[in-house]
């Protein structure tokens, strides 16, 4: 096999090509499930929103939401908010309801690790609340459940409740805060997620719309991703069938000089079909090293399996079939050496 190498050599800027188009390839196959997940998750389950801190709040659901918070969060928010008066007309078409009301509009350019802060806090509040509203008041299942399973609650129901909210002691705040800090992320999540598009709701915003927006935008990405994926396929295809087809003719061209060149004493050495099966069948297995023909194509299964299995992300765990891979790929790599 290494005296093999002198044949790939000038092929292998279209080899590592290859390569390069089969990694592109194995990521859009690796991305598309994250894509259908995110569609479940987040474009039905949450309606499109991705986030628990909202864009924009009413001037109630910010103070509703400040009676929860922790001091240092509080101030962390009043920080990363500002203020919109009811008579500031450019934000009444993306937020309606800002004709008769004063909103608190979340500051641009902020980095995602503010707005996951932002929004961890907004979902312990959520929880928060719920939990104290849940000790306070009378049907305590009821409201529990219609908190954590409805698709959105209404908030101006929790308002007319400010005033008794404001009178809670801080010792009952901070047992209801406990118990939201020990509860899982995901339900975390899911409960901000609720109060967030109910703020969103009460301004006027089209929750429908933002759903739809989300779907398409996921949609097309997906789209796009599969014809990149699709693309990368068929170029290594290409690229496989053109080296592949180069080998195999450098190497019967140099077999049938060699051959020529034989004395009598020589062929009376080798016999006929000896001579046909190393010109035909055993070139044809050479070249079909890298040659894509559908089934037999070693670029794509070596370092294809090679890329789409590795499972090192946690724990350096590595799959059964990237050890396999790994071990072909030795042997394989062996001939560029």
């Amino acid at each position: 096999m290494l005296k093999l190498k002198k044949y790939y050599k000038p092929f292998i800027l279209s080899i590592l090509i290859a390569i390069v188009l089969l990694f592109t390839q194995a990521m859009c196959d690796l991305k598309l499930p994250d894509y259908m997940s995110d569609i479940v998750n987040i474009g039905i389950q949450s309606n499109g929103f991705e986030q628990v801190a909202p864009e924009a709040i009413s001037e109630n659901g910010f103070q509703l939401m400040k009676t929860f918070m922790t001091k240092e969060d509080r101030n962390y928010i009043e920080n990363n908010y500002t203020k919109v008066n009811q008579e500031d007309i450019a934000y009444v078409k993306k937020y309606p309801a800002v004709e008769n009301r004063n909103i608190y509009v979340l500051n641009k350019e902020l980095e995602d690790e503010q707005i996951e802060k932002i929004s961890h806090i907004f979902a312990i509040c959520s929880k928060t609340m719920t939990n104290v509203i849940a000790k306070l008041t009378e049907g305590t299942e009821k409201i529990t459940q219609e908190t954590e399973e409805s698709e959105n609650i209404d908030v101006s129901k929790v308002y007319e409740m400010l005033p008794m909210l404001n009178q809670i002691p801080e010792e009952i705040l901070q047992q209801a805060r406990n118990e939201a800090n020990q509860t899982p992320e995901s339900m975390l999540t899911s409960v901000g997620l609720i109060f967030t598009q109910s703020f969103y709701q009460e301004l006027g915003i089209d929750l429908s719309q933002i759903q739809n927006q989300y779907l398409i935008k996921t949609g097309m990405k997906m789209l796009l991703i599969c014809v990149i994926g699709i693309s990368a396929a068929i170029l290594v295809g290409y690229l496989g069938s053109k080296i592949g087809a180069g080998i195999g003719r450098n190497i019967r061209n140099d077999v049938f000089k060699k051959v020529q060149s034989f004395s009598s004493a020589e062929f009376n050495n080798f016999s006929a079909a000896s001579l046909i099966t190393r010109t035909t069948n055993d070139i044809t297995r050479s070249s079909k090293l890298c040659c894509h023909d559908g089934k037999n194509a070693s670029i794509r299964t070596h370092y294809g399996n090679w890329f789409t299995n590795y499972d090192g992300t946690k724990n350096d765990r590595i799959s059964l079939d990237y050890r396999i891979s790994l071990r072909i790929n030795r042997s394989f790599d062996c001939v560029f050496v």
